[in-house]
């Protein structure tokens, strides 16, 4: 089920002209437009890339609206913030060509991953692109998706069909 929050904190990071895209799972149910009440698979967490100029102001923009730290780092290419059992996974890309930092640098990425997708006024991935990045972290890590990825994967291939 889509999260309530993906609208509150795409309209922080929007007022604070901040770049983003919402990815992964919450992607997948905003794109796939799941009709289930449950949503396409349980979520833990909102994924988002920042435009790597952007980033350090969205961690403002959060903490000031009561996030905290939880793990990671800017800098290590993916920072964790927590606000009550809300989990946020911020990480920060460079545009052209689309670039990760840190443990993420040696990804890659599609060279049109970060076309604009706006669904319900939250910037996303194209459906083709949300399914590119799931396989490309899958393979940068040499593994098998998880099953939640499988799971997205096929509603995916699905509206892509």
């Amino acid at each position: 089920m889509l999260h309530p929050e993906v609208f509150t904190i795409a309209s922080l990071f929007k007022r604070a002209e901040v770049r983003f895209w919402l990815i992964g799972g919450q992607a997948t149910e905003l794109v796939c437009g799941s009709s289930h009440e449950h949503g396409l698979r349980p979520h833990d967490d909102l994924d988002f890339f920042l435009h790597a100029d952007d980033a350090a102001r969205a961690v403002g923009v959060l903490e000031a609206s009561g996030f905290e730290y939880a793990h990671g780092g800017l800098q290590e290419g993916d920072l964790f913030l927590r606000c009550g059992e809300l989990l946020l996974d911020l990480i920060p890309i460079l545009p052209a060509p689309p670039r990760t930092l840190g443990s993420l640098e040696g990804v890659e990425w599609p060279p049109d991953l970060l076309t604009v997708h706006i669904v319900r006024g939250v910037p996303t991935l194209t459906p083709a692109m949300q399914l590119a990045m799931k396989r490309a972290v899958s393979q940068f890590y040499g593994l098998p998706l998880r099953p939640r990825d499988l799971l997205d994967e096929v509603a995916l291939l699905a509206l892509l069909a």
